[in-house]
C-alpha cells in the first residue's frame, strides 16, 4: 500500500509538464498529474472534475509557441517586441497560483524542488546527451569533444545564464525555483512590508545584472535574474484575486468576444513604442535595458496575453500546449539546433531573420516538441502505472 502512495505522490509532483504551481480556486487543488487531459471545458469555464480556468492553460499556450519562434526566429523587430513581454509572462502566472498557506516551508521546497528542479535534471541530461551526440558526428572521440562538453555539464548545476546551458531556456527553471523560494519567505512578512521587501530585490537585481555593477562571472541558478524577476511573481501574486474575477466576469459577459478583442488589441498596441523604446533585452542573458519600461511591457503583454485567452476559449489545442510547457520548453531548443546542423549540411539555405525561411521550422520545431511531449507523457504514466500494480500485488500478499 505504500508503494501504490508513494507512487501516486510521486507521479503528483515529478512527472508534471506545466511550469506551474496547482491552479486553485475556492479551496479545490488540483492535481499536475491530471494535466496531460484536454478538459472538457470550454475557455474559462470549470471543469465538473476540477476548478481548473482554461485560459491560464491557453495564456501559457500562446506564450510558449513565441518561445519556440523566436528561437527560430531571428528577426530583430519580431525579437524585440516578443521578448519584452514573454518571459515576465510566465513569471507572473506562476506567481498568480502561488499560495502561502498550503504548505510549512520545508514542504515547499520539497515540493518546488520535485516540481521543478528534478525533472530539470532529467531534462538536461537528456538534452545533454543529444548535445553531444551531435558533436560526435563532428569531432569523434578527440579533445575537442570534450572541451565543447565540459561546460555545459558544469551549467547544468550551476545554470548561471541562457547563453551557457546546453539548451538555454532550461535557464528559466531553476531560476523561477529561487523565485519561488525568496518569495515564500517574503510572504510571510506583514502585509505592509511585501511590497517593500520586493522592490528591494528587483532594484538590487537590477543593479547586479547592468553597468553598474555587472557580475563576471554571473550568480549561479540565474539568483541575479530571480531577484529582478520576483517582480512579476509579486505582481501575478497580489493582483491573482482581481485576475481570476476578471477573467470570470469577462467569460460571462455578452459582448466577451469583442471586448477581450478589443482589449487584446489595446494592450499590443501601447506595447509597440514601448517594446522599441527599450530594445531587445533577455532576462536569461542579462540584459534589461530600462528596467521600468522591461517591467511596463511585461505587465501590459501578459494583459494582452489573458484577453485574448478569454477570446480564444474554445482552441483545445493551446489548452494542450498550456499544459505541457515544460517538455516542450526543455526539448525544442535542441531540435531546433539538430535541425539547423541538417540544413547546414544539406546547403538549405536557412536565414534565420528572413520570416518566410522560419516558417516551416517553426512548424517542424513545435510538431517534433509535440511528439516529444506525446512520448514523454506515455512513457511517464507506463512507468507509474507498474510502480502502481507493483503496490498493489504487495498489498494483496500482506
Amino acid at each position: 500500500m505504500e508503494t501504490e502512495n508513494l507512487a501516486s505522490n510521486e507521479k503528483e509532483n515529478f512527472a508534471e509538464n506545466s511550469l506551474f504551481p496547482e491552479q486553485e480556486e475556492e479551496g479545490n487543488q488540483e492535481n499536475f498529474a491530471q494535466q496531460t487531459a484536454v478538459p472538457e471545458d470550454q475557455g474559462v469555464e470549470k471543469s465538473k472534475k476540477s476548478k481548473r480556468i482554461a485560459a491560464f492553460d491557453i495564456a501559457k499556450g500562446i506564450g510558449i509557441l513565441l518561445v519556440v519562434f523566436a528561437h527560430v526566429n531571428y528577426t530583430q523587430a519580431s525579437l524585440i517586441y516578443i521578448y519584452s513581454f514573454h518571459m515576465p509572462l510566465f513569471f507572473l502566472i506562476s506567481g498568480i497560483f502561488f499560495d502561502k498557506n498550503k504548505y510549512t516551508f520545508t514542504q515547499f521546497v520539497k515540493n518546488r524542488f520535485l516540481r521543478l528542479l528534478c525533472p530539470y535534471l532529467f531534462f538536461y541530461v537528456i538534452t545533454l546527451l543529444a548535445y553531444v551526440a551531435m558533436n560526435f558526428l563532428t569531432y569523434g572521440l578527440s579533445p575537442e569533444l570534450w572541451a565543447e562538453t565540459k561546460e555545459p555539464l558544469v551549467q547544468m548545476f550551476i545554470a548561471q545564464n541562457s547563453s551557457v546551458v546546453v539548451s538555454a531556456p532550461l535557464w528559466f527553471v531553476p531560476c523561477l525555483f529561487v523565485v519561488e523560494v525568496l518569495y515564500y519567505v517574503i510572504s510571510k512578512l506583514k502585509i505592509g512590508y511585501v511590497i517593500p521587501a520586493c522592490l528591494l530585490l528587483v532594484v538590487g537585481g537590477y543593479l547586479l545584472e547592468t553597468e553598474f555593477t555587472t557580475l563576471q562571472p554571473y550568480l549561479p541558478w540565474s539568483v541575479d535574474s530571480a531577484l529582478f524577476a520576483i517582480g512579476f511573481y509579486a505582481i501575478g501574486n497580489l493582483t491573482a484575486p482581481f485576475i481570476k474575477k476578471g477573467i470570470q466576469l469577462l467569460k460571462e459577459h455578452k459582448y466577451k468576444l469583442a471586448i477581450s478583442l478589443s482589449g487584446a488589441l489595446v494592450c499590443f498596441a501601447i506595447l509597440i513604442p514601448l517594446a522599441f523604446w527599450n530594445g531587445k533585452i533577455s532576462l536569461g542573458s542579462k540584459i534589461l535595458n530600462n528596467g521600468v519600461l522591461l517591467y511596463l511591457t511585461g505587465v501590459i503583454g501578459t494583459a494582452g496575453v489573458l484577453f485574448l485567452s478569454v477570446a480564444l476559449e474554445g482552441v483545445k489545442p493551446l489548452v494542450y500546449l498550456g499544459k505541457n510547457t515544460f517538455c516542450i520548453m526543455a526539448v525544442h531548443y535542441t531540435i531546433r539546433t539538430f535541425m539547423i546542423k541538417v540544413f547546414e549540411k544539406l546547403d538549405f539555405g536557412y536565414d534565420m531573420t528572413n520570416m518566410l525561411h522560419t516558417a516551416l521550422p517553426f512548424v517542424a520545431v513545435l510538431g517534433a516538441s509535440i511528439v516529444c511531449v506525446m512520448i514523454y507523457n506515455y512513457a511517464k504514466d507506463l512507468f507509474f502505472k507498474k510502480i502502481k500494480a507493483k503496490g498493489q500485488k504487495e498489498c494483496k500478499s500482506c
